[in-house]
């Protein structure tokens, strides 16, 4: 599977976003005993990208996130499917960016 760190940055940043899908399987943790560990391979990191790992770690174990993928040609038809049955959008949106030609369903020139 093909992934540019654009989609993936994307597709984190939107995990953050209030009003997203999470599943709830168990009982949440209270904050006082919850204890993120997870510290950033790169010690540049922004603050954007430290908060965001700071809320995957403090989720992990105790919530899952969903995700889509969208075809170029159709934009956000899946995500909002989904949200039209669920009431919630996909925590995580993934897309290509379409650089194939012709009648392919991933193709910039399908795209309305």
């Amino acid at each position: 599977m093909r992934i540019s760190r654009l989609s993936a940055l994307l597709a984190l940043a939107l995990a953050l976003l209030p009003g997203f899908a999470v599943a709830r399987g168990a009982q949440p943790i209270p904050a006082s005993s919850a204890s993120p560990s997870a510290e950033p391979v790169n010690p540049h990191a922004t603050p954007e990208a430290r908060a965001l790992l700071k809320k995957i770690d403090q989720i992990s174990g105790r919530e899952t996130l969903t995700g889509q993928h969208n075809f170029p040609n159709h934009l956000s038809r899946w995500s909002d499917r989904i949200y039209d049955l669920t009431g919630k959008f996909p925590a995580i949106f993934g897309q290509d960016f379409g650089f194939a030609g012709g009648d392919d369903k991933d193709s910039v020139e399908g795209r309305p």
